[in-house]
């Protein structure tokens, strides 16, 4: 359990440099851009936001994918198993 809490808190941190090195880039016009939410009309977010926003999706679908991969593995390691039981 301890090794998958620092894994998260590993990836949260470098979701966050990702996300500060992302807004550095942004210049004085861009910092000051909004616009509305379609779903919420009084909903508004800043560039910034969604800077934030995109990283820590495309963050969690990387975290997706490698957990796709695990189980993947586990279940063909599992049915392989059970193959050599069978010999």
């Amino acid at each position: 359990m301890k090794h998958n809490i620092e894994d998260l808190l590993e990836l949260a941190k470098k979701a966050a440099l990702e996300a500060y090195e992302e807004l550095l880039r942004l210049n004085e016009s861009q910092v000051l851009e909004f616009s509305f939410s379609n779903d919420l009309p009084r909903e508004m977010k800043s560039l910034a936001d969604q800077v934030i926003e995109k990283v820590i999706l495309r963050k969690l679908f990387q975290l997706q994918a490698r957990w796709e991969v695990l189980m993947t593995t586990l279940v063909e390691a599992l049915i392989f198993t059970e193959h050599l039981k069978q010999l």
